[in-house]
């Protein structure tokens, strides 16, 4: 199966001494990967090297087989990106900040816009100015903006931060929605396990800057009494122990 993320020995030290350590892995096309970690694990961190948003000291990561620090353009060419916080112009309306993000995109149908807000629930608000959404209202407009260039990969770092419960079913439905009728890949990092569960066909594991593990989310639930919570526990557990006694 061909791999849309190539991710090879990737290092980046902060002045904290936090970050990230030799990290490697692959996520094929039409994937749901979710990336799971404790806070400050460097989940964030890797996904900001895949977006270009800053440099590994070490290592390789690609995008559909474009090296993403040496080709950039071509790497992004196919990729929607909505890393931490959804920024948007606050006095515009939700679709005068999606129209102005589609000048980037010349052939992309006018259409396209209603379509994304459609998606993602925004719709009865897309004449609303931004200032006056919720926290998760300005939520769904970035995950409308990291899909409304119709792209092939789309990397989400925690999507559902600020939603209700209806509002994660939401963004949780879209996305297999769109994995299984367009094809996307999604490369997604939540502390939402259950819908990680319910998402994802594989999951990688980050603890302290280092990739400790991956799996296949199916081949944990035929494990007696497995979910994917005590199955994260567990291998952080392991991985605990292992620091201890090194």
């Amino acid at each position: 199966m061909e791999h849309v993320i190539e991710v090879s020995g990737l290092t980046k030290r902060y002045s904290n001494n936090r970050g990230i350590e030799n990290v490697s892995f692959n996520v094929a096309q039409g994937e749901i990967y979710g990336f799971f970690g404790p806070n400050g694990s460097g989940k964030t961190t890797v996904m900001k090297i895949l977006a270009g948003l800053c440099k590994a000291d070490k290592g390789k990561a690609s995008l559909f087989g474009f090296d993403v620090a040496t080709q950039f353009e071509q790497a992004m060419a196919k990729v929607g990106t909505l890393i931490e916080t959804a920024d948007a112009y606050e006095y515009m309306s939700g679709y005068q900040n999606l129209a102005l993000a589609a000048r980037f995109y010349p052939s992309l149908p006018r259409t396209r816009i209603n379509e994304v807000l459609q998606l993602v629930g925004l719709a009865p608000f897309a004449k609303e100015k931004v200032g006056h959404y919720s926290l998760g209202m300005k939520q769904r407009l970035g995950l409308a903006s990291a899909i409304l260039s119709g792209p092939e990969l789309v990397i989400l770092d925690e999507p559902t931060n600020g939603l209700d419960i209806e509002g994660m079913i939401d963004v949780r439905e879209t996305i297999v929605q769109l994995s299984k009728e367009q094809g996307i890949t999604f490369f997604v990092s939540s502390h939402l396990i259950r819908e990680m569960e319910l998402m994802c066909s594989r999951i990688g594991i980050l603890y302290g800057g280092k990739f400790i593990k991956e799996a296949s989310v199916s081949e944990i639930l035929q494990r007696p009494n497995a979910s994917l919570e005590s199955f994260f526990m567990e291998q952080i557990g392991l991985e605990r122990r292992n620091v201890q006694y090194a």
